[in-house]
């Protein structure tokens, strides 16, 4: 069931997805034990209930470059079964190699009466990893989901059936995928904004989409050799490598706290203080293996808040969705500024984006709305590099754990695939159990001056 056309940002996130240039994102926690058949169906069911993209796809029309989400329900669609979302595998770890698989693997099904997402269990070391398609959910959107799950497991079990959900639901009015951006006025500025934007990508998109010649890069790495399978992919079959190499970093939760109370003594995030170790680890490198001064941070910020506030919405309305909004950190390398004077800066520059800019930055998100994403899409991947030289995802600290429940979470691992904005990514989480776990991946064929960071 057609429930609506998708907002410029899904609209390219789905682009993206549906030409392999994006697999999923995934959390993956490990148990204390792991779940029966019949209490996984259950807390599913239970979670599916409470979030009904669960229960959708997207769908497109390419003569007409148009792509709308779609509930699957009877009518269109089959129960949707145990076997679909709960895979187990063989892994004895998740590790690098394992990762790789994952990203390189598992692919979702668009344009179909199947749902975009799926949790892999490795019962050999305790652990569920939870896929997600990025074309519908965001990197909290996984924690939701997981909180929802695990809220729902050992409170019942559905032993003797296969089907977790039987699609027979018929619209009611939480069925919508009017996104909150769609409510959010825009002012005339930005729509003349979005008017030169359109314009300017219509008649030169180079100006739209061609990095900052300043801006730090690898001249050993390009998206022809450093990123796609193919070196000329015809439209639908381009996919990244993903054998990217990853560097692991585990702070327990006593010297996480010493290093947050450090943090907050010099009043900065420790993401602030993650992007200045960048900066510094930057200034080591041999300054052969890099080109340009300036390092450009892509930081996406999650914009729940300022939705919930702007349209005096619901928690319950904005948890589970693509809420992602972005936000660049600039910083000079050839500078000679200690750690904390960095760390300063940058946290200034995003308490801005975050507060003063929420706006500004919800209103770029909605610029996508000006313009044909699959042509951006395009454009982007036919330059040489990215429009950034790394990204820092931090879900922050989650609590996973569920008062009672026989299910604890010892700890969490979050990781996004290689992308077409920037090199490397940082991909963090914090839980009580287990302290901080920080995957940072970056090019396989670019490995030896990664090494100082």
């Amino acid at each position: 069931m057609d429930i609506g056309k998708v907002i410029g940002l899904e609209d390219f996130f789905s682009k993206r997805s549906i030409e392999k240039i994006h697999s999923s994102i995934y959390l993956a926690i490990e148990l204390s034990e792991l779940p029966t058949k019949g209490e996984w169906i259950y807390a599913l069911n239970k979670t599916m209930s409470q979030y009904f993209k669960l229960r959708c796809n997207v769908e497109w029309d390419l003569e007409a470059d148009d792509i709308h989400m779609k509930l699957i329900t009877a009518e269109n669609g089959t129960p949707i079964k145990y076997e679909d979302v709960i895979e187990y595998v063989p892994w004895k770890k998740l590790e690098q190699d394992e990762i790789q698989q994952i990203f390189q693997n598992y692919h979702f099904h668009y344009d179909s009466e199947h749902v975009a997402w799926k949790i892999l269990v490795l019962k050999e070391c305790n652990t569920c990893v939870l896929l997600l398609t990025h074309a519908l959910y965001d990197g909290m959107s996984l924690v939701k989901i997981w909180q929802s799950i695990l809220q729902n497991l050992g409170n019942g079990s559905m032993d003797n059936t296969e089907i977790i959900y039987d699609a027979i639901d018929k619209p009611d009015k939480q069925f919508t995928s009017q996104h909150p951006y769609e409510l959010i006025p825009t002012p005339w500025s930005w729509k003349a904004k979005k008017l030169l934007v359109s314009q300017l990508f219509k008649y030169a998109p180079s100006t739209i989409v061609k990095p900052n010649k300043n801006i730090i890069q690898f001249p050993a790495y390009n998206f022809k050799e450093g990123l796609f399978a193919k070196s000329n992919p015809s439209q639908f079959e381009r996919y990244l490598k993903n054998d990217f190499c990853l560097h692991r970093t585990h702070i327990n939760n006593e010297n996480l706290t010493k290093t947050l109370k450090i943090c907050k003594v010099h009043g900065v995030s420790f993401t602030s203080y993650l992007a200045a170790v960048l900066v510094i680890a930057m200034r080591k490198m041999d300054p052969s293996a890099i080109s340009g001064n300036n390092l450009q941070i892509s930081i996406p910020i999650n914009s729940r808040k300022f939705c919930q506030k702007s349209l005096n919405l619901q928690d319950s309305q904005c948890e589970v969705g693509n809420f992602i909004s972005g936000s660049t950190l600039s910083y000079l390398i050839d500078t000679n500024e200690d750690i904390w004077i960095v760390a300063g800066s940058l946290q200034d520059d995003m308490v801005r984006n975050t507060t003063s800019l929420m706006g500004n930055t919800v209103q770029e998100a909605k610029l996508l709305e000006s313009i044909s994403c699959a042509d951006f899409l395009t454009a982007k991947i036919s330059e040489d590099y990215p429009g950034q030289t790394l990204e820092i995802t931090n879900l922050g600290f989650q609590n996973f754990n569920i008062e009672g429940s026989k299910y604890h979470v010892k700890s969490a691992d979050f990781a996004t695939p290689q992308g077409i904005s920037n090199v490397a990514i940082y991909s963090v989480i914090s839980t009580p159990n287990d302290g901080l776990r920080c995957n940072f991946s970056y090019p396989k064929n670019y490995k030896v001056p990664w090494k100082t960071i």
